[in-house]
């Protein structure tokens, strides 16, 4: 079923794509309304300075849902979606037909039996049951999984076995590329230089044994230079 989804705010409701397409084919599997509502995302600015104002409506007549977006959450934005769509699952099973839903003048919610059995339903299961139901399953889809940031808002997700492989061959090629490194040395020191042979091996102890030579003579200079009397210890006593 294809819900469409219009914004007439002035606000960039683009963030909100991915999780309507969740939401959306969520409600109507859950609800079972058997024709498509047309969404609106409206803005009314004064309305939303108030503190009692309008969250969103829907009109029987035309199937349609409006959800005022201005200073609102997202979360909160979808919760009242999910209200009006209660409604108009209502409308598709016939209860809000005029001559069953009766008068829906203002108070119609206390002065209504009717209308407040469907207010309830829609309390009840819209805004709170089947949302979250759906929340705590996107949660749990989340947690299973991990999310690599491309660039913006875009994500890239990846399972756990996706990211394991991955840092294991990273892992892989360094050590690798390390032992390379090795090699290569060990090879260069005698030719040929493109294979290690014992040849190799014998070059790098002599070198070693050099160096240590070296080490041992730099430490008996720095000895002598420690034990060199300077100047200042030279000078003659001085005759009385």
């Amino acid at each position: 079923m294809k819900i469409k989804v219009k914004n007439r705010s002035m606000q960039d409701m683009s963030h909100m794509g991915s999780y309507l397409s969740s939401f959306l084919p969520y409600a109507q599997k859950k609800m079972g309304f058997n024709r498509p509502p047309t969404i609106f995302f409206d803005s009314d600015t004064q309305n939303a300075d108030k503190v009692l104002g309008k969250t969103g409506y829907y009109n029987p007549e035309t199937d349609e849902i409006v959800v005022y977006v201005d200073k609102r959450h997202p979360k909160d934005i979808l919760r009242s979606l999910s209200h009006e769509l209660v409604h108009h699952t209502q409308n598709c099973r016939g209860d809000l037909e005029p001559e069953i839903a009766g008068d829906t003048s203002p108070g119609y919610a206390q002065s209504n039996s009717h209308m407040r059995n469907m207010e309830s339903e829609a309390y009840e299961l819209g805004s709170g049951l089947y949302f979250r139901d759906w929340e705590d399953s996107l949660k749990n889809q989340l947690e299973e999984t991990n999310y690599k940031h491309i660039t913006g808002d875009s994500h890239k997700m990846a399972t756990y076995e996706q990211l394991k492989e991955e840092i294991t061959t990273k892992v892989v090629a360094a050590l690798t590329e390390k032992l390379k490194g090795k090699q290569h040395k060990i090879a260069s020191a005698a030719p040929p230089e493109d294979e290690i042979t014992g040849a190799d091996f014998k070059a790098l102890q002599k070198k070693e044994s050099v160096e240590e030579i070296n080490e041992e003579e730099e430490e008996l200079e720095e000895r002598k230079k420690r034990d060199t009397p300077r100047d200042s210890d030279r000078r003659e006593d001085v005759k009385l």
